[in-house]
């Protein structure tokens, strides 16, 4: 995949994309690293999943977190071109190409698709407002 993606990349491009990002963990993980500023490392990304799982939610075994996040979901992310592991100094971080996709919401702290700390999306949505036309008879 390349650096970046646009519409007029092929479905094939989205396919593997919404493939990958069908994953909540997965989706979890970018935002995570959104709210990072040089990348963090494995450890810190399971124990940030881990606290902010939804409430109601049953923790997540910590040491099954780790190893489905080093040898699953970051590979794919990497080969996606999402995230830059490093395996030097074991930092992962957020790459320009997920930045420039349209993952985002107009929630002040979310992405879409993930709740909250509190398992609800905030209240404070701040959208662009959009004109709608009706039609007349």
């Amino acid at each position: 995949m390349g650096d970046t993606i646009t519409a007029t990349d092929s479905p094939e491009v989205w396919d593997e994309l919404y493939r990958i990002l069908a994953v909540h963990r997965r989706r979890r993980v970018l935002d995570a690293l959104r709210r990072t500023t040089g990348g963090t490392t494995v450890d810190e990304l399971v124990a940030r999943l881990a606290e902010t799982a939804a409430s109601g939610d049953t923790p997540p075994d910590r040491t099954q977190l780790r190893l489905e996040l080093s040898h699953v979901d970051l590979p794919m992310l990497d080969e996606a071109g999402l995230v830059d592991r490093n395996p030097e100094s074991g930092r992962v971080s957020l790459t320009g190409r997920a930045r420039a996709l349209p993952l985002f919401s107009a929630l002040q702290n979310g992405l879409v698709g993930t709740p909250l700390r509190t398992g609800r999306p905030s209240a404070d949505v701040s959208t662009p407002d959009t004109i709608v036309e009706e039609e007349s008879d």
